[in-house]
C-alpha cells in the first residue's frame, strides 16, 4: 500500500465515535441498531418469499410443459399418475370445477351429474 492509503484509513477511523467508558459495545460505522435490523430483515424476508414464488412458478410451468408434451399418452397413463400430476392436469385444463349438492341425500356413490366443469 502507498502512504496515502494508510492515512485515509486512519482519517476515516478517527471519525468513528469512540466507545463510552463502561459500555460493552458502541455503534460504529457499519453497525445496525435494532430498528434498522428489523427493517432489513423484513425486506430480505419479502425478497426471499418473492424469489421462492418465482422458482415455484417456473418449476410448475416446466412440469406443465412436460405434461402437455405427453398429452397423447396421458389418458393411457392416468390410472398410474399420482395425485399431484393429476391435479396439475385438471388445473391446466379447467378454470373451475363445482360439485353440486346431492340429489338423493346420503347416497354414498359417485355421481358425475353433480359436477359442473368450466374449461379454460
Amino acid at each position: 500500500m502507498t502512504k496515502g492509503s494508510w492515512s485515509s484509513v486512519a482519517a476515516a477511523a478517527s471519525q468513528w465515535p469512540a466507545a463510552p467508558t463502561g459500555a460493552p459495545c458502541s455503534k460504529r460505522r457499519g453497525d445496525l441498531d435494532l430498528s434498522e435490523y428489523g427493517a432489513m430483515k423484513k425486506a430480505n424476508a419479502e425478497a426471499l418469499r418473492d424469489a421462492r414464488a418465482r422458482v415455484a412458478r417456473s418449476a410448475t410451468a416446466a412440469q406443465d410443459r412436460g405434461l402437455r408434451a405427453e398429452a397423447p399418452d396421458l389418458l393411457a397413463q392416468w390410472d398410474e399418475l399420482d395425485t399431484d400430476p393429476r391435479r396439475r392436469v385438471v388445473q391446466a385444463l379447467c378454470a373451475e370445477v363445482r360439485v353440486m349438492p346431492a340429489t338423493v341425500r346420503g347416497r354414498p356413490r359417485y355421481d358425475d351429474a353433480r359436477l359442473q366443469v368450466t374449461h379454460q
